[in-house]
Formats: structure tokens, sequence, C-alpha cells
């Protein structure tokens, strides 16, 4: 019985690649789970520049910009430090070899 090749998918962050078929070179569809991602990611990300502009911007702000927070926890607890900066190096791998450790992307 021979072994079937696997099908080599491409990652949707690299460009079109006619080679890898039809599929590679056209965008696809958005579905309700990718809307709805947008919708929850976007607003967070809107809420959260706000308040740290308003922060940052704005004496009168009763909060500190979560950097700072970050940066004065870093001075008082050195572990701080290796939380943030393990959680950078996840989120580069992430990036990086995207959609690894799965097979194919969540479509």
């Amino acid at each position: 019985m021979a072994a079937e090749q696997p099908q080599v998918q491409q990652a949707p962050i690299s460009g079109p690649r006619p080679g890898l078929g039809p599929d590679s070179v056209r965008p696809g569809t958005l579905t309700r789970r990718d809307l709805s991602g947008y919708a929850v990611w976007g607003t967070l990300g809107i809420l959260v520049a706000v308040f740290e502009c308003l922060a940052a911007f704005d004496a009168t702000t009763p909060w500190p910009t979560l950097s700072s927070t970050v940066g004065t926890l870093e001075r008082h607890h050195s572990w701080v430090g290796i939380i943030v900066l393990g959680g950078l190096v996840v989120l580069a791998v992430r990036v990086l070899f995207y959609p690894w450790p799965y097979k194919e992307p969540d479509r």
C-alpha cells in the first residue's frame, strides 16, 4: 500500500503561490467566527488604546499607563520581567510559525 503525499497548504500571511493551486491565489471568505473575532478584539483594542492615550497625555487621569504599571512591578518584583519576556517569546513564536502546531488554519 503506497503512502499518500500530504497536501501542502500555504500560510495565510504569505504571498500568493500559484504552484499550490487556485486556493492560494484567491482570498478566503470571512466566516461568522472571523467577523465576531474582529468585533471582539477590535473593540478591546480601541478601549485599551483610548485609556492608554488618556493616561499618557492627560496628567489629571487617576490611572497610570499599562507600561508604567508593568515597569513599577518589574522594579519591585524582578520575576515579573521574566513573565513579560516569556509572553513576548510565545507570541513571537506563534506568529512566526503560524499555523504550527496545527496542520491547517482555523477555517
